[in-house]
């Protein structure tokens, strides 16, 4: 199983990133996205023992 971590404040944007990666991912990888719409959220995720192989973030979060 493939962990994404998706951290984007615009509920816009996180609906057609999220989109785009599962059209994008085969069918047969078994994939899991997790979005967060505030860094803080993803770090409590992590520091609960959550782990994750690819991270995409917003670079411009309006609470950084």
């Amino acid at each position: 199983m493939v962990h994404i971590a998706l951290i984007e404040d615009d509920k816009n944007m996180q609906a057609i990133i999220k989109n785009c990666m599962e059209r994008e991912i085969r069918e047969s990888e078994k994939v899991e996205i997790d979005v967060f719409g505030e860094a803080e959220n993803f770090q409590k995720s992590l520091m609960e023992g959550k782990e994750y192989h690819i991270v995409f973030s917003d670079v411009e979060l309006g609470s950084m």
